[in-house]
């Protein structure tokens, strides 16, 4: 209890200092062998899920409901998304070894949501994952060397998952094969048409890229290519990577942050036309602390957070709008704010605003804090 009051002070002061505000909780009803696992947006409602039950909060922490998984002994519902078509959203429920299942929640009223239609198993599906993608209707879930593409078909009381001919895998992408650590999507507009590019990140090769456009609300794959990051002076050829995240996309140009598992995280811009690879900056890692969980980005604020041998986390806050001229870009950048977790096992880390996040401060705490120095300089 003592070594947790004094992370407190310390984040307190630290984030205080620089003008990041952290100065209201909430505490979870939470069992000693729960655990806080993933979040999703629905609707303007925050959903946190735990191994046994969600919450529902407003953008000021409040519990709107809280409502049990269904959790059938055999699968654990680990991971959460909206639905960007429907009022609704879907939990992912897995176990080693097994296919998982889905489970569809639909809003019935402001602050209600009940189960809609029937569990939805995935067969094709072997291999645990960390996270899926619903775009539209199409449902992308990743394995270790392919992203499989799915669509949801959502009727009036039911609703079911359908495959699709597409797969982005060694093949597709042209190369011998695929190590897949990570993948992210971001849109941009052409023409009055939406597409989207899917960056895949290869453990040991970087980053390959492909182009989708919906139609009828679902992704078509249509065009593909590969990243050379390791063809930058600053990233070691050695480097093995861990995580991609988007920072803005266009026809032509994609701009993102890489992460390694040993190094810095490391923000590029690709131009497609002809393949010109520029740093922007480094964002350095934090001591020798191991990179943890995932990072997330908001306009000019990045969240990189890290954890020690004692699961403690430290979430390194960087400002990349910051530039000392119009021409200069930051080779190294430094964070300008800590912010300081107790021991965890899963971290929770959103934005609420341009200007407000939260995250998981304690085994059952969420923490609010106000951001206010990054705006572009």
């Amino acid at each position: 209890m003592i070594n947790v009051l004094l992370l407190s002070i310390i984040y307190m002061a630290y984030s205080q200092r620089e003008q990041a505000i952290c100065n209201q909780e909430i505490y979870l009803d939470l069992d000693v062998d729960e655990e806080i696992v993933d979040h999703a947006k629905q609707n303007g409602t925050d959903i946190v899920l735990t191994t046994s039950k969600f919450f529902l909060l407003d953008d000021g922490l409040n519990i709107l409901n809280t409502y049990t998984t269904p959790n059938n002994g055999t699968h654990i519902c680990n991971l959460v998304s909206g639905h960007p078509l429907q009022s609704l959203f879907l939990l992912a429920c897995q176990s080693e070894g097994r296919s998982p299942f889905f489970v569809a929640y639909k809003q019935t009223s402001n602050n209600s949501y009940s189960v809609f239609g029937e569990y939805q198993g995935v067969p094709t599906i072997s291999e645990v994952f960390n996270k899926f993608a619903i775009v539209g209707n199409t449902l992308i879930i990743p394995q270790k060397n392919k992203l499989v593409f799915f669509t949801t078909v959502i009727q009036a009381t039911s609703w079911y998952i359908r495959t699709t001919a597409y797969t982005l895998d060694a093949q597709f992408f042209n190369t011998s094969s695929l190590n897949i650590t990570d993948f992210s999507l971001s849109s941009y507009e052409l023409d009055q048409q939406t597409y989207y590019r899917i960056l895949t990140l290869d453990y040991e090769n970087g980053v390959f890229w492909a182009d989708a456009i919906s139609r009828s609300n679902n992704l078509i794959p249509f065009n593909n290519g590969f990243i050379n990051v390791k063809q930058s002076f600053y990233i070691p050829y050695s480097s093995r990577f861990r995580q991609v995240t988007p920072v803005k996309v266009s026809q032509n140009i994609t701009q993102f942050i890489i992460q390694t598992y040993a190094d810095s995280s490391f923000q590029i811009e690709y131009s497609i036309n002809n393949s010109y690879l520029q740093l922007l900056t480094t964002l350095n890692r934090y001591k020798d602390w191991n990179p943890f969980s995932s990072i997330r980005t908001n306009n000019n604020i990045v969240a990189v957070p890290y954890q020690n041998y004692q699961k403690t986390v430290v979430i390194n806050l960087f400002n990349i709008g910051f530039r000392l001229n119009d021409q200069q870009t930051n080779l190294k950048q430094e964070p300008t704010d800590l912010l300081i977790s107790a021991s965890i096992e899963n971290l929770i880390l959103y934005f609420t605003s341009e200007t407000q996040l939260v995250y998981r401060s304690d085994f059952d705490t969420l923490t609010l804090c106000t951001l206010s120095n990054y705006k572009v300089e």
